[in-house]
């Protein structure tokens, strides 16, 4: 059940452009869980949201950012134990150079462009995870997503 949140400076990225990066973080987040990313009950239960700012009220060092260069910052909302310390670096690299790529620039060809984005990785302590009416644990949402898993309804009914 992974939650991403891009927010990004309003005209920084086409709107088709942030379909994009919100189809490939998905893809790359549920590559990193280790869940199926073809799997239908995996994307089911993938919500994202993109938070646009006026550019004016993006700040930088306390002040108005005048540099010209969109800062982004990806909110990334998960079970606790879906992702390791190594799975989480691999997960903001990833990301990073998503949305840079999205913006036109090789992070790898300029690596102080990555300063300008942020992955915060939230991991939602056991039990404290909510949805359909009730809490879940890791392995109820593992089963949830496997490819071969029941429909979620089911899952969430107590039926499997």
């Amino acid at each position: 059940m992974p939650q991403i949140e891009l927010t990004v400076p309003r005209g920084a990225l086409s709107d088709d452009a942030l379909d994009s990066v919100m189809a490939e973080a998905t893809t790359t987040l549920l590559r990193w869980e280790g869940a199926p990313v073809d799997s239908a009950g995996a994307r089911e239960v993938s919500w994202g949201y993109v938070h646009g700012v006026d550019p004016a009220r993006t700040y930088h060092g306390g002040a108005p950012d005048a540099s010209g260069a969109p800062r982004y910052r990806f909110d990334i909302t998960v079970p606790a134990g879906a992702l390791n310390d190594e799975k989480k670096n691999g997960l903001v690299g990833d990301l990073t150079r998503l949305v840079l790529s999205a913006e036109g620039v090789d992070a790898d060809a300029d690596p102080a462009a990555g300063m300008r984005v942020w992955v915060l990785v939230h991991d939602v302590p056991e039990g404290n995870w909510g949805g359909a009416g009730r809490t879940w644990r890791l392995r109820e949402i593992a089963a949830l997503v496997a490819a071969d898993a029941p429909a979620p309804a089911e899952v969430a009914s107590g039926a499997v």
